[in-house]
């Protein structure tokens, strides 16, 4: 399978383009908690075909993969980045603004 799916992907990005098939997508419903009766206790799956899947996982781990070794992201970026989270984020944060109240606690020891 691999032959195959190698020559697909090539076309596929050498023209610029996605198979037809490629770009549906059969959303379906699943629970996420609570009682089933009600809508809101859904979130929506879409279910896309292996190919597409496997190529956006190359394409994806290639751009990744390009953007760590040239360091093209901001150390500030923790949203979908390794390692990186709402909680280092936070924690980033909360140091920042630590030093602040420091720094200014300093100045104003110095005037007394």
């Amino acid at each position: 399978m691999a032959t195959p799916l190698y020559l697909l992907f090539k076309k596929s990005i050498a023209e610029e383009t996605i198979p037809e098939d490629w770009r549906r997508a059969k959303v379906v419903p699943i629970s996420k908690k609570g009682s089933k009766s009600q809508a809101g206790n859904y979130r929506p799956i879409s279910l896309t075909s292996v190919p597409c899947k496997v190529m956006e996982s190359l394409v994806r781990d290639s751009i990744l993969s390009h953007i760590s070794r040239y360091e093209l992201l901001s150390k500030d970026q923790h949203g979908f980045t390794s390692g990186r989270s709402c909680m280092t984020n936070l924690l980033d944060t909360l140091e920042d603004i630590t030093k602040d109240l420091v720094r200014a606690w300093m100045k104003t020891v110095e005037w007394m």
